[in-house]
């Protein structure tokens, strides 16, 4: 499952996952919700800032154009 391979690469770095502060935005179709071994889950967001620049999930960044 992604959510396994992505705790386990962070910990290899020494880093852990605030899964209270942590969202993903998913580009296309379909929601799943990431969960972590009784840890807790990462839930889906409609968009996001990367980099300063806000990206929805259509991928395009046609929002911050207008800005």
């Amino acid at each position: 499952m992604m959510a396994r391979k992505l705790k386990d690469e962070y910990e290899k770095w020494g880093l852990a996952i605030n899964l209270e502060k942590t969202k993903y935005v998913c580009m296309g179709e379909g929601k799943e919700i990431l969960k972590f071994d009784g840890a807790g889950e990462i839930k889906p967001c409609t968009e996001c800032t990367y980099l300063g620049t806000k990206i929805d999930q259509s991928g395009e960044n046609t929002m911050e154009i207008k800005h």
